[in-house]
């Protein structure tokens, strides 16, 4: 019986850890890298179109090519970045307790990579 609990509230917890939270990949060029102590650190990015964005409401949405703020996350090293880097980026958007996108996975990609910015240029 102690086993069936402990298992039950496992699957609870763990269930309940990313609620919310919808994970995208996307790529994008590095505007700014903000990694200066009391601010959080992470990139602002001129990223591709994101299809199949949830907007805030749940709904379904495509995200146009902009420029944004992603946030690191935890023991993410930012120090070989600059801009006019490319990258291709895996973020969580988390909509509670405040927007926040943060950074689970960061991939250097060769300089020569085209990037579908759908007319936008990266003014770095």
């Amino acid at each position: 019986m102690r086993k069936l609990m402990v298992g039950i509230l496992v699957m609870v917890l763990s269930g309940c850890a990313g609620a919310g939270v919808e994970r995208y990949e996307v790529r994008a060029v590095v505007l700014e890298v903000q990694n200066e102590a009391g601010s959080p650190a992470g990139l602002m990015l001129l990223h591709e179109r994101i299809d199949g964005f949830k907007n805030r409401e749940g709904q379904k949405d495509s995200m146009a090519p902009m420029a944004m703020f992603f946030q690191a996350g935890p023991g993410m090293d930012l120090q070989n970045l600059k801009p006019k880097d490319k990258v291709r980026i895996t973020f969580e958007m988390h909509w509670q307790p405040e927007t926040r996108l943060l950074i689970t996975r960061l991939e250097a990609l060769p300089q020569e990579t085209p990037l579908n910015l759908e007319g936008l240029q990266a003014d770095v």
